[in-house]
């Protein structure tokens, strides 16, 4: 069975004949796991009836971008034999909530 036919979950996760968000982040975004999470977000937006929930996904969706910000500025910074911490916090660790 292909996994794209193979629903589980929520109704807010069904694409009908639209692709599946992994194929996208697969295809344009090189499995990026952060990019891919945050757009996975942006994707779901409004899509589970509560307003509120619409409000946290994009809220979800900044807080990967956020991450994908200082994971980028700490590499440049490595790149430049810059001081990493020069950036706000430390790019390696912190907790991105996947809910």
């Amino acid at each position: 069975m292909l996994a794209n036919k193979n629903q589980i979950g929520g109704s807010h996760y069904n694409t009908g004949n639209k692709p599946q968000h992994w194929d996208l982040v697969y295809e344009y975004l090189d499995g990026d796991y952060l990019l891919g999470a945050a757009t996975k977000y942006i994707f779901r937006f409004g899509k589970k009836g509560d307003k509120l929930k619409s409000i946290e996904d994009l809220q979800k969706a900044i807080h990967f971008i956020e991450k994908k910000i200082e994971m980028t500025e700490y590499k440049i910074a490595l790149e430049y034999e810059m001081q990493p911490d020069l950036f706000e916090g430390d790019a390696t660790s912190g907790y991105v909530n996947q809910d």
